[in-house]
């Protein structure tokens, strides 16, 4: 019982001071006796934010070991600090965002960064929704995981409200098609699976329909 009151004290401690879930710190503490659950050979290992988290696991999966959100962060070029103000006068609300990274508003922090962990990244930007969802089941095809941005209102397992549809969302990683649904790592310790139907759709509309993959350079 000690034992275990230790343990969750240092789990919490961990989550005060990085931030992350529960489950993710837990396995951080543990370390290697509690390996990350894999699904169809993609190890789901969680994470704190989706870009940073989103490179540290592809780059894992890839054999590039050791490599933390905060290491990611840095390597991509650190903090910064911004908002956008957007106020729409037909929907009678304002909508503030805040920014907390170098390049937070830009869509390209995630490819750059890859570019300079030395993991080259391959962008595919098209204005449809049809020529976005080839492109992923080739990637997929070939065995290699996509980094995608669908809309967290359409992709339906954020459960948002209706009027949330065309607010964006963060990018997720791609890793597997199960006939007509796909598996989805949004920092999730197990399998989240989307119907291929509802990824496309949430996906439809620039600049949602970019897909990146990366090669690692020899």
């Amino acid at each position: 019982m000690t034992s275990g009151k230790h343990l969750k004290a240092r789990i919490r401690t961990r989550m005060a001071r990085t931030g992350e879930r529960y489950s993710t710190a837990r396995r951080h503490v543990v370390g290697a006796a509690e390996p990350a659950p894999s699904d169809h050979g993609w190890a789901l290992r969680g994470g704190t934010h989706p870009d940073s988290a989103n490179i540290a696991n592809v780059l894992a999966h890839a054999g590039v070991s050791n490599l933390s959100e905060a290491m990611v962060l840095g390597i991509g070029g650190g903090l910064g600090a911004g908002y956008i103000l957007w106020e729409f006068k037909q929907h009678r609300y304002t909508n503030l965002t805040l920014g907390y990274r170098y390049r937070w508003n830009y869509i390209d922090w995630t490819a750059r960064t890859l570019d300079r962990l030395g993991a080259t990244a391959h962008v595919h930007a098209t204005s449809g929704a049809k020529g976005a969802a080839g492109e992923l089941t080739a990637r997929l095809e070939a065995g290699q995981p996509a980094i995608v941005w669908p809309d967290r209102q359409l992709i339906g397992y954020w459960h948002l409200p209706p009027h949330l549809d065309g607010f964006g969302g963060h990018p997720v990683v791609v890793y597997a098609a199960t006939g007509d649904a796909m598996r989805v790592d949004d920092r999730n310790l197990a399998p989240l699976t989307v119907e291929r139907s509802t990824l496309d759709r949430a996906r439809g509309g620039s600049p949602r329909t970019r897909t990146i993959w990366w090669r690692s350079r020899r």
